[in-house]
């Protein structure tokens, strides 16, 4: 783990992709410290329609997933790909968010392309249905119109949902979302 070492050794930056592998390395260092396993939870590939297309031609410009998080589940790493609509982009074994961090390289993320999505981490099934229908929905946390990123929260074992939305009235997209969970499984 000597990139922990580098990347604790720039914690005074501000750059937000600095902060990701800031949290990354944490949580690595978490892991090692307080004997946290890795889970590969899963992966999904969300396609979301633009808006207009959403809108005039019975498109989706949302997509949820549901997420089990296993009993010992103490913190959740979320890799979020934005690809283009068309893109047949996956990744090779060796480079899926799993595999990296339990190289301890789990801040590696692709962005082939500038659009972005909001994410939102729902933790009821009612709300996931509200968020994809469009309707009335409570979430835990959300992040909006972002890009590829790398992502991480302490978490507790449980159900949860996780919401992809397209904002662009232009552009289709495909998000790949990567879920792992830390704990004493």
């Amino acid at each position: 783990f000597s990139a922990m070492i580098l990347l604790n050794s720039y914690a005074f930056s501000q750059s937000k992709f600095e902060k990701t592998l800031n949290t990354i390395g944490a949580i690595i260092q978490a892991m090692v410290e307080d004997n946290y396993k890795a889970a590969n939870i899963g992966t999904e590939t969300i396609t979301i329609n633009s808006t207009s297309n959403a809108m005039f031609s019975g498109g989706k410009s949302r997509g949820a997933f549901k997420v089990t998080l296993p009993e010992g589940t103490k913190k959740l790493a979320i890799r979020i790909t934005v690809i283009p609509v068309k893109s047949n982009f996956q990744y090779e074994s060796d480079e899926t968010f799993f595999s990296l961090i339990q190289k301890g390289q789990g801040s590696e993320v692709a962005a082939p392309q500038n659009n972005g999505v909001n994410v939102y981490f729902l933790n009821r099934s009612y709300d996931a249905d509200g968020f994809v229908s469009g309707n009335n929905f409570s979430y835990i946390w959300k992040i909006d119109n972002t890009n590829s990123f790398v992502q991480s929260r302490p978490v507790n074992p449980g159900n949860y949902w996780i919401g992809v939305q397209n904002p662009s009235s232009v552009y289709g997209l495909k998000a790949i979302c990567e879920v792992v969970a830390f704990g004493t499984f």
